[in-house]
This record gives C-alpha cells, sequence and structure tokens, in this order.
C-alpha cells in the first residue's frame, strides 16, 4: 500500500522536479515573462559592452553566452513577439535603405 502511494505521488509531482516548462505561451499574449527576458536581454548587453570596453575577456564571454541562453528562451516562449520584432527591423532597414536611396540620387544626380 505505501508503495503503490509513493509511486503514484512520484509520478504526479515528476514533472514539477524537472522543472517543465511550457514551449510556448498562449498565441497573442504577451506574458510578463517575455518582457521580463527582454529587459534582461538588453541589460547583459550592456554589460557585455562593458566587459569590452574594461577589457576582462572572460566576463565578454560568459555575459555573452548568458544573453545568448536568454535569447533561446525568448524564441522558445515568446515566438510572437520574436516574429514582430523582426518585422518591426525589416521595415526599420527598408526605410532606412530608402532613404539611403533618395540621399544618394540627390547627390548623385546631375546638376
Amino acid at each position: 500500500m505505501r508503495h503503490r502511494f509513493a509511486v503514484a505521488l512520484l509520478l504526479v509531482l515528476a514533472p514539477f522536479a524537472t522543472g517543465a516548462e511550457p514551449l510556448a505561451l498562449p498565441a497573442g499574449q504577451v506574458h510578463g515573462e517575455c518582457k521580463r527576458l527582454t529587459k534582461q536581454i538588453a541589460r547583459y548587453q550592456d554589460v557585455a559592452k562593458m566587459a569590452h570596453d574594461r577589457g576582462d575577456e572572460l566576463w565578454e564571454a560568459s555575459t555573452k553566452q548568458h544573453v545568448k541562453r536568454l535569447s533561446e528562451r525568448r524564441e522558445r516562449r515568446c515566438p510572437e513577439l520574436v516574429k514582430q520584432e523582426k518585422d518591426e527591423q525589416a521595415i526599420k532597414i527598408a526605410r532606412l535603405i530608402k532613404n539611403a536611396a533618395k540621399a544618394a540620387a540627390t547627390y548623385f544626380a546631375p546638376h
């Protein structure tokens, strides 16, 4: 009887012990975790820059590795937010190219 109870309890609690997490958050929902991860990534990118400025290669490498882990977790947990940011970056790049083309056209146009 005790063994059955222990096995049942183990089966119920096993997913919690492994630290299982859902792969992605519900569609359309920007969860607080996504915002937190975004802020952490920005913060540690600044720390990596500071480490580079101070010439500490080990600190810089470990901080960049941490940023990579946070970014990977954010990509898994917040796929819609990552897609949205990539779309926004593509729009910004397109605008930049368009403005550069306009500037080049006025500069190189025959007078």
